[in-house]
């Protein structure tokens, strides 16, 4: 049996709702529905009632679900024992850190399933490369995305990376600061600028980034949180 399919029955049967469960395993709706369609053929069973406005586990889709879920946890943990190797006739998946929508990976990720069709990816969502870096020197991650710079150099030595893109940061500032009537902000222009970043979090990208700035050029300030005075700002990429 496909662990594809056993992990769209249980995305399916957590969320409820094909749209959600496709987009939290990164495919398309009619390819989930498919699937389904697929398994419940291949078990000679329904597992789901559904209509246009509802979705639920019928009684043997509900009996199923905790035997399914052991089943892809006894497989997780033979991928994990066996690395790369093959099991049951198909490549361990590779867990892929996809972060947030909108964000580099989900479309890295479609395109490598286009280009890999008999390989399985599975999404994992750790917030960026900032947290995932120490799962993919475990082992237990294969790919993320973030920017390499913001990870310490002892951290960033031990990780194979490329270049996929470059991405822009936005900074807001009040409507009367100097820099708001350039159409772009150079980040050397910051100097002696105090940037509150990504509101504390730090393994969010653009603290990541301004970390890295701070330290080659030391002209820049990052602070955790935001310093709210309840005037407006202006954005200006």
């Amino acid at each position: 049996m496909n662990p594809r399919l056993l992990r769209a029955f249980v995305a399916v049967a957590e969320e409820l709702h094909f749209t959600r469960a496709a987009a939290r395993l990164f495919v398309a709706q009619q390819a989930l529905s498919r699937d389904i369609r697929r398994l419940e053929q291949a078990w000679g069973r329904a597992l789901f009632d559904r209509d246009t406005r509802h979705v639920a586990l019928t009684p043997e889709g509900n009996r199923l679900l905790p035997i399914v879920r052991r089943v892809l946890s006894a497989h997780a943990q033979l991928s994990e024992e066996l690395d790369h190797t093959q099991v049951s006739g198909n490549a361990r998946p590779l867990i892929v850190d996809v972060a947030l929508h909108g964000s580099t990976g989900p479309p890295v990720l479609a395109a490598a399933r286009e280009a890999a069709s008999d390989l399985e990816f599975v999404p994992r969502f750790h917030s960026g490369l900032a947290r995932a870096a120490a799962e993919i020197a475990d082992g237990r991650l294969d790919v993320s995305f973030g920017r390499i710079a913001g990870l310490p150099p002892t951290v960033r030595d031990g990780l194979e990376h490329q270049l996929i893109r470059y991405d822009q940061l936005a900074v807001h500032l009040p409507p009367d600061h100097r820099l708001t009537a350039l159409p772009q902000v150079p980040l050397a222009a910051l100097a002696g600028e105090t940037v509150y970043a990504a509101a504390g979090n730090a393994n969010a990208r653009h603290r990541d980034v301004l970390a890295a700035e701070r330290k080659e050029r030391a002209r820049i300030r990052s602070e955790k949180g935001i310093r709210w005075s309840g005037r407006p700002l202006k954005i200006v990429a």
